[in-house]
C-alpha cells in the first residue's frame, strides 16, 4: 500500500512539475530565402538564440525543415516553470558552413506563460506576416 500511495505520488509531482514548463515553438518561414538562393539547405543552418535557460551564451538550437514542402523551419524547447512570467529575448541567426552568419535585425520578445507557445512561421528578419 505504501509503495502506491508513493508511486501515485511521484506520478503527481512529475505531472504538475512537466505541465508548469513553457513549451515554446519557434518557426521562420524560409521560402523567399530558398527561393532566391540565400539559404542553401546543407550549406546553411538556421539558429535561434535567446537570454533565458536553456539558452547559454554558446548554446544554440538548430532549426529544422520537418515537412519540406512548406518551407518553414522549426524547434521547440521547454523553458523551466521558473521562468514563468519572465520575458524571453531571442533571435534568428543564419550560419553558412563558410563561417559567415546573419543576424536579424532587431531582437524578438515573448512572456513565458506555462503554457505551450507555438510562434507564426514569420520570415527570417521580418516581423509581420
Amino acid at each position: 500500500m505504501k509503495l502506491i500511495l508513493q508511486t501515485i505520488f511521484l506520478s503527481v509531482i512529475f505531472t504538475v512539475a512537466v505541465a508548469a514548463q513553457t513549451k515554446v515553438t519557434f518557426n521562420v518561414n524560409l521560402q523567399p530565402m530558398l527561393e532566391d538562393s540565400s539559404f542553401v539547405p546543407g550549406q546553411d543552418f538556421l539558429e535561434v538564440t535567446g537570454n533565458l535557460h536553456p539558452f547559454t551564451r554558446t548554446t544554440r538550437f538548430e532549426l529544422k525543415d520537418s515537412a519540406p514542402r512548406d518551407s518553414v523551419y522549426s524547434v521547440t524547447l521547454d523553458f523551466p516553470r521558473r521562468l514563468n512570467g519572465q520575458t524571453l529575448t531571442f533571435n534568428y541567426v543564419i550560419k553558412s558552413l563558410v563561417n559567415k552568419e546573419r543576424t536579424e535585425f532587431m531582437e524578438r520578445t515573448l512572456i513565458l506563460t506555462g503554457e505551450a507557445i507555438e510562434l507564426p512561421p514569420l520570415y527570417f528578419d521580418s516581423f509581420s506576416i
